[in-house]
């Protein structure tokens, strides 16, 4: 594969999705050594969606030049709403919007943008079910399953997948706003 990764972010995430895509194949390399010549891009922390497109800009030649350059944000699942949350659900929607409209304006070179929303951290309590969404129903979702749905969006086959929100959040997309 020999592809050459930039993953901008800092914490466990990121370093899972790191070695999950070293195992697949790819060259990961810092942002300072690789500027321009990132041909898949993900950002584990990309909650400010203006981060988010400077950064691809400044990637964007290199995403274009094998025309299978891959794009892959991580938000989370609060876009969809919930009480309390109002400044996340903005946040993550800009991002909703950003992959949309960047698919779209990149897609014509080959290049795929994709937004991964697993559910974030959560406090949530029976006590108190309005505070956070409830856990996720198939279980935790932990860094590895996040960094698996990365390299999916990242691979060179998955080129047909592109301005997508794909959960990663056991369940959690499909409930309601207001289920608690």
């Amino acid at each position: 594969m020999n592809a050459r990764v930039v993953i901008l972010g800092e914490g466990p995430l990121a370093a899972v999705a790191a070695d999950e895509l070293r195992g697949a194949g790819y060259v990961v390399s810092p942002d300072d050594e690789a500027t321009g010549l990132a041909q898949v891009l993900v950002i584990t922390d990309a909650i400010d969606a203006q981060y988010a497109l400077a950064a691809i800009r400044r990637h964007q030649d290199g995403l274009a030049a094998t025309g299978r350059g891959r794009v892959v944000l991580v938000g989370n699942r609060d876009w969809l709403g919930w009480p309390g949350r109002a400044e996340e659900a903005a946040a993550t929607a800009a991002l909703v919007g950003l992959t949309r409209s960047l698919a779209l304006e990149l897609g014509p070179q080959g290049t795929t943008v994709n937004l991964i929303c697993p559910p974030g951290p959560s406090t949530y309590t029976a006590d108190n079910p309005w505070a956070e969404p409830p856990p996720p129903l198939t279980g935790p979702v932990d860094d590895g399953d996040v960094a698996f749905a990365i390299a999916f969006a990242a691979d060179e086959r998955s080129g047909y997948f592109t301005g997508q929100v794909l959960h990663v959040s056991g369940g959690l997309s499909v409930l309601s706003s207001l289920t608690a």
